[in-house]
């Protein structure tokens, strides 16, 4: 469990989750930054540009997947009933222009009071240079480090932005070039809580796994594992193991 005082994140225990015939696998959710601006943020409006691509283009020697769609559907709609203007984006839609002329119009218009959120759902890597991209659709195996979006290249609009609240959540790998498929939920890992997340520039990112780390789909769940417990979370579930409150926050899972 990480529970978070002043800002300062102290693991207290792992848990030993998703028991679904797979095996053990160590899941956790940290889910402190998101909780603040998703329940908390009573004033000001709720803006969220949710993505997720499962029919990658068969010519682009990038593996489909089973359910990044399914996840930014259904995270889309959980943030509105929340209150948030969700723009969402599946599959052919979500290419780069799009994404980043979006964020670059919010920049101009969100204020202080506001909360926005980036929810992206997909292929991702690292690449080569050591940073995190976004494998958006029309890129292709031979140009995906060229033409892929940096996650960085979304923080620094996100930078630009005034709005109060700004946070980012990306079930997507981290690993290298390989872009067939994020991993089915048959192995165990363990994480550490800086792998999850980070604030950088005032902007609270979650990644569903640690650097150079996959993310899993499951079958039972039909879900990414990540987006099955954010949107458990965002349910209110998370309460009913854990006290959750700004104050103290501890991890939801289920055991």
């Amino acid at each position: 469990m990480l529970v978070v005082r002043g800002g300062r994140m102290f693991q207290l225990e792992q848990l030993n989750c998703l028991k679904y015939g797979y095996g053990r696998l160590l899941v956790f959710l940290f889910i402190i930054w998101m909780w603040a601006g998703l329940k908390a943020a009573d004033t000001g409006r709720k803006y969220a540009l949710v993505a997720g691509i499962s029919d990658y283009n068969n010519a682009s020697g990038i593996g489909k997947l089973k359910y990044a769609r399914a996840d930014a559907e259904a995270l889309a709609q959980a943030l509105r009933q929340a209150g948030y203007r969700v723009q969402l984006v599946v599959d052919h839609s979500v290419v780069k222009g799009f994404l980043l002329r979006t964020l670059r119009q919010l920049a101009g218009f969100l204020q202080p009071e506001d909360t926005f959120i980036f929810a992206y759902s997909g292929h991702g890597f690292e690449g080569t240079d050591g940073r995190d991209y976004l494998a958006l659709y029309g890129v292709t195996a031979d140009t995906v480090s060229s033409d892929g979006l940096p996650v960085g290249e979304v923080l620094e609009l996100l930078q630009k932005t005034r709005a109060g609240q700004r946070m980012v959540l990306l079930d997507a790998c981290r690993d290298g070039m390989d872009l067939q498929n994020r991993t089915t939920l048959v192995k165990s890992a363990t994480f550490s809580n800086q792998w999850f997340s980070k604030n950088t520039g005032g902007i609270k990112v979650l990644f569903a796994t640690q650097p150079g780390g996959t993310s899993w789909e499951d079958d039972k769940l039909q879900h990414g594992v990540f987006t099955h417990f954010l949107l458990q979370g965002l349910s209110g579930k998370a309460q009913h193991r854990y006290l959750v409150s700004r104050a103290n926050v501890g991890l939801y899972g289920t055991c």
